[in-house]
């Protein structure tokens, strides 16, 4: 059975309306392969009379046929065309950046790795617009094909109603996203795919392969000796990336588990995250040490760098920066709880409680200096700015970047405007006042904002050199698997002294974890229960409507275990709702989840409860006698907002040893 000439004909129609629609100029960048899908778009567009850039690529010393029959195409049709070689590396730091990036699977490592190589050239050559094949809706798959041939109808109501994007697909419009360049998929438009609904897999693939395709310029495909072509090889066998990563798995620090399967190493490490690669093969040991507030007082007299700090909360990274030996010499928080936690603490260290837009707005940069200057702060004359702008908006559990705009919006005990943009107010700061070293703290999906983007850029203008990472507090002493983001900034005349040229440099600068993560029983095993505050929390726990789902969660884990662990019909339910174990870290501690009354939140290994504030404490790595002021659920927010201090101590040691102390004595010239 043939395909009706008159549905032929829509096709080629909507796939010419698509392109010429979108590339507004006379130019069309786009990755073309041996395969039917990209030499189809490839076509139009030349249909369309476009100037056409094709990219493809190869590994150095590993030839591909693909790629070859690429260039041949381009050369057939007079087309521009861009071979990319990959460069030979080494596969270990090419994993470890792929994991970074957010890998979970075999065919994610294998199709986002040459991926960012033709991104990385293509943006080179200034385009910001790539046509793909990418999410094409002819079946290719096994289960997929099986679907459609037992009931085409079926799986075309399937596919016009469904994202067919593969996850490698995903992850590589994601980092294209991330590099300012817009990924453009034809073939997976809904109305595209609604003009091939009812096809038949014989429809579709008879008498050659993907004819539904090659029946729109059959000449044009035959001269290209691809109209009776069956299936391409596939990119990551033909272009030689399978082979390439093979050899980890006879790595014994990589593969410490024995796999003989890369899935199977890229689902263990994509359990990790940024530096944890290298903490396996490091024998650096941080276990969880209990300390003092003289501890940190101890430290902080040395005062072996200065620190101007925002969005102080209640001082945990205040904390951090003390006992890596540094004075804060300036504090602005705008929440009067965490100012008074701060203050009974830090007593000694001024904080301003305004609103920081009172600060920066106020006679603009004239203001902000004078504002430093009442503290005997000089411009350019002091080490760090540190910053944590609110991160509800950014956070998992938040509303996402609608909240940016939004007026009012609750904010522990007080209501904030356009919150998701006070991290510019930090950026003006830093750009009023020169810091050697500005480091913005925050939860990793801000990095996927375009409100972030935009104020690294602002950085950046002024000379900036910026990286950013995301760290996990159980690396670093605490017993917690609290992951944040930490953005870097170093001055251009500061980073010119230590060498530090590029944002790889930068990333240079971050510590380097351990490879013993503390546990609950480390951190809480040898503490005295304040038996009050425990009989409070599970009486209000047996008050709420989560009691019955609580005493479902099993006790004394192996791992932290969730609802669905042992009852898969919750997998989608109680998701935030997790018993922890006693020889693991225990999950991310929120500021609402330890609350009485509070959604979610994080349970003791073999009781119905939560956390008391002096276990809490514990398992943020904050000072045994760390003061906490207000309510009950006051102290718990507080403790839930915070930065683990240990986090901030290894980064700001870290800064300390390889720039701020290289460069003590430097005097800065605006």
């Amino acid at each position: 059975m043939t395909i009706p000439h008159d549905t032929t004909n829509k096709l080629r129609r909507n796939l010419r309306s698509q392109i010429k629609d979108r590339f507004t100029g006379k130019k069309v960048c786009l990755l073309l392969s041996a395969g039917a899908d990209s030499t189809l778009l490839a076509m139009i567009a030349h249909s369309l009379k476009f100037d056409i850039h094709a990219f493809s690529y190869e590994r150095v010393g590993f030839p591909s046929e693909d790629c070859q029959q690429a260039e041949n195409t381009a050369k057939h049709f007079g087309w521009d065309f861009t071979k990319v070689v990959i460069p030979k590396e080494n596969p270990k730091d090419c994993f470890k950046r792929m994991i970074n990036l957010g890998c979970t699977k075999k065919t994610e490592l294998e199709i986002l790795y040459p991926f960012t190589h033709l991104i990385e050239e293509i943006s080179s050559q200034g385009f910001n617009l790539v046509m793909t094949g990418f999410g094409q809706p002819i079946p290719d798959n096994r289960k997929a094909s099986i679907s459609c041939r037992n009931n085409p109808d079926k799986w075309w109501n399937h596919a016009c109603s469904n994202d067919l994007l593969s996850t490698a697909s995903t992850k590589c419009i994601e980092f294209a996203a991330d590099k300012g360049i817009e990924i453009f998929n034809p073939l997976h438009e809904t109305k595209f795919k609604k003009l091939m609904h009812g096809l038949t897999m014989e429809q579709m693939h008879k008498p050659y392969w993907k004819a539904v395709w090659k029946d729109l310029y059959p000449k044009d495909f035959e001269d290209l000796g691809l109209l009776k072509k069956g299936r391409s090889t596939n990119l990551q066998i033909g272009g030689g990336i399978d082979a390439f990563f093979k050899p980890l798995l006879d790595d014994a620090k990589i593969n410490y588990r024995g796999y003989t399967d890369i899935r199977h190493l890229v689902k263990l490490w994509s359990k990790h995250t940024n530096t944890e690669m290298t903490l396996k093969t490091d024998d650096t040991k941080t276990s969880f040490k209990p300390y003092l507030m003289a501890d940190v007082h101890k430290q902080s007299k040395k005062a072996l760098f200065s620190v101007v700090t925002t969005f102080a909360g209640g001082g945990g990274s205040s904390t951090g920066y003390k006992l890596a030996g540094g004075k804060i010499l300036l504090a602005s928080e705008f929440v009067p709880a965490a100012i008074d936690t701060y203050l009974a603490n830090y007593p000694d260290t001024p904080i301003d409680g305004n609103d920081i837009r009172k600060i920066t707005r106020k006679n603009g940069r004239k203001g902000v200096l004078e504002w430093f200057a009442h503290h005997n702060i000089k411009c350019g004359e002091y080490d760090i700015l540190d910053g944590s702008p609110p991160c509800s908006t950014f956070s998992v559990s938040g509303v996402g970047e609608g909240k940016n705009e939004k007026k009012n919006v609750s904010y522990s005990d007080t209501t904030q405007d356009r919150i998701g943009y006070l991290i510019h107010e930090f950026v003006y700061l830093a750009n009023c006042t020169k810091p050697k070293v500005c480091i913005i703290e925050n939860v990793p999906t801000i990095a996927k904002s375009d409100v972030f983007g935009h104020a690294l850029r602002r950085l950046k203008r002024q000379g900036y050199i910026v990286g950013h990472k995301v760290l996990t507090a159980s690396y670093f002493g605490v017993p917690q698997r609290r992951k944040r983001m930490f953005a870097v900034a170093v001055r251009p005349d500061i980073a010119s002294a230590v060498g530090i040229e590029t944002e790889q440099d930068v990333l240079s600068l971050y510590p380097q974890g351990s490879s013993y993560q503390p546990s609950v029983k480390d951190a809480i095993g040898d503490i005295e229960v304040d038996m009050r505050e425990r009989n409070l929390i599970l009486k209000e726990i047996r008050k709420g409507t989560q009691y019955e789902v609580i005493r479902g969660l099993r006790k004394n884990p192996e791992h932290p275990a969730k609802l669905s662990h042992d009852h898969p019909n919750f997998m989608n339910l109680y998701f935030n709702i997790y018993r922890s174990a006693w020889n693991d870290p225990v999950p991310t501690i929120t500021q609402s989840g330890n609350q009485l009354g509070g959604r979610g939140g994080v349970f003791h290994p073999t009781e119905d409860r939560t956390f008391t504030i002096k276990e809490l404490l514990r398992l943020t790595a904050l000072p045994d006698d760390f003061k906490l002021t207000g309510s009950f659920n006051q102290r718990a927010e507080r403790v839930g907002r915070m930065v683990p201090p240990l986090l901030t101590f290894a980064l700001a040691r870290s800064i300390y040893e390889k720039v701020l102390k290289p460069t003590q004595g430097m005097e800065y010239k605006e």
